[in-house]
């Protein structure tokens, strides 16, 4: 248990660590375009490694000066209810839809 608890969160790190990077592309493209509207997601060589553990997509359409991107687990991850699918906006406000808080989810 101990170890597949170490599993998890090693992956969810990643997953948080990705997050981290999308943001930072999308304000790459916002100083360049100063909007969000009409950006796909970018691609970020963390999510290689995350493929069949957690899905990387925007909660909604981006507006013109909002978005929100979310790691939703998947396959073995599913069973991370602590922590459960981590957001984080173009504000860099960051969620998860677990039972832990986000200082335990985010590190």
């Amino acid at each position: 248990p101990s170890y597949q608890e170490h599993v998890m969160r090693t992956r969810r790190s990643t997953a948080a660590a990705c997050l981290v990077e999308f943001t930072q592309l999308m304000e790459k493209r916002y100083a360049t375009s100063m909007v969000y509207t009409g950006t796909t997601l970018p691609g970020a060589a963390c999510t290689n490694d995350l493929a069949n553990v957690y899905t990387f997509a925007f909660a909604a359409d981006p507006t013109a000066t909002a978005y929100t991107v979310n790691a939703t687990p998947a396959g073995p991850q599913v069973g991370d209810t602590k922590c459960g699918t981590l957001a984080i906006d173009q504000a860099g406000v960051k969620t998860e839809s677990g039972t832990e808080s986000w200082q335990y989810c985010w590190k």
